[in-house]
C-alpha cells in the first residue's frame, strides 16, 4: 500500500511503495484527469519486482485543478520529488500520456541529470493530434472552447478518469499540437536539446491510440532522443492486444505483456550500469 512521504515540499503529493528488492527505484507519474490511485497496479507490480516506487502526484487532483502547465510540472513536481530523492541514487522515470511531456522537460535540466538513470514514455506525443479523424479532432476542440470558458476540463463528462484537468494545461498539449512542435518556455524546439541527452529511452505505443497519443506522434518523440531510443508499438501480433490509451497503462493485458516489457528494459539499463 502507498504511502504519503510528510516530509516532501513541493507541489502535489509525493508517496513511495517499498520493496524487498536490489532494483534501482523508480519515480512514476500519471497523466491528465488522472491522480496516484491510478498509478497503484503498476506501482504495485514494479515493487513486487524488486524496485522501490515513488509516485509523484500533480497538484490540483482533489478539487478543481487550477493553472499550471506541462513547464510547471517538470519544473515544480518532477523536479521536487527529484530534489527529494537525490540521496536514494538514480532513478527510472515513468509516466503514462501528458507526464511523460512532464518528464521530458525534466530530463533536459542538467542540475537533475545525475538523478535519471533511465526514462520510460507510455502513450506520450505532442505533434501529432491533428492527423486524428475530423470527428475526435473537433471534439477535442469544443472541450478546448469549453474550458477556457471554465478553466477546467470535465472528467466526469468525458469519461477521461476520476479528476477535473486544468484547462491551461491541455490548451498547452493542443498548442504544441497545432504547431507540430515541443517547445521551452523560451519557444524553442527541444528536439535538439533532446537528442544531445546521454539517456536510456523507452517509449511505447498504442496501436489502438488513434487519437491522444497516435503512434506516429510517440515514435517521432521517441526518434528525437537519438538513434539509441527505443520505440514498440504494442499490437496484437507482438503483446496480444490492439492497445488503447488507457489499456496501455493499466489493465489486465498490460500486466501480461507491457509492465514485463518495462521490467525488462529497467534489467537492461542496470545491466549496463555495471559493465
Amino acid at each position: 500500500m502507498m504511502e504519503e512521504i510528510t516530509d516532501y515540499t513541493g507541489p502535489g503529493r509525493l508517496l513511495r511503495l517499498a520493496s524487498d528488492g536490489v532494483g534501482l527505484p523508480v519515480l512514476l507519474t500519471h497523466g491528465t484527469f488522472s491522480n496516484a490511485a491510478t498509478c497503484a497496479p503498476l506501482a504495485s507490480y514494479l515493487a513486487g519486482r524488486g524496485h522501490p516506487v515513488y509516485v509523484a502526484e500533480w497538484r490540483g487532483r482533489g478539487g478543481q485543478p487550477g493553472r499550471f502547465d506541462f513547464h510547471d510540472l517538470a519544473e515544480g513536481e518532477i523536479a521536487s520529488a527529484l530534489r527529494h530523492l537525490r540521496q536514494i541514487g538514480p532513478l527510472h522515470l515513468v509516466a503514462h500520456s501528458g507526464g511523460g511531456l512532464a518528464l521530458t522537460f525534466a530530463s533536459m535540466e542538467a542540475t537533475l541529470r545525475p538523478s535519471i538513470a533511465s526514462l520510460s514514455l507510455i502513450a506520450t506525443q505532442a505533434t501529432h493530434l491533428t492527423d486524428a479523424r475530423r470527428v475526435d479532432y473537433w471534439g477535442v476542440r469544443f472541450w478546448a472552447l469549453w474550458g477556457r470558458i471554465f478553466g477546467y476540463w470535465p472528467a466526469r463528462r468525458l469519461g477521461l478518469g476520476p479528476c477535473n484537468e486544468s484547462s491551461a494545461l491541455l490548451s498547452h498539449w493542443l498548442a504544441f499540437n497545432r504547431a507540430r512542435r515541443i517547445t521551452d518556455r523560451t519557444g524553442a524546439d527541444i528536439f535538439p536539446g533532446l537528442a544531445m541527452l546521454d539517456l536510456p529511452v523507452l517509449a511505447l505505443a498504442g496501436a489502438a491510440d488513434h487519437t491522444i497519443a497516435r503512434p506516429d506522434g510517440c515514435r517521432t518523440l521517441a526518434q528525437a532522443f537519438g538513434p539509441s531510443a527505443q520505440f514498440h508499438l504494442c499490437d496484437a501480433v507482438s503483446d496480444g492486444e490492439d492497445f488503447t490509451h488507457a489499456r496501455l497503462f493499466k489493465s489486465r493485458a498490460a500486466e501480461r505483456s507491457v509492465w514485463p516489457r518495462l521490467a525488462r528494459f529497467f534489467a537492461q539499463v542496470e545491466g549496463a550500469g555495471r559493465q
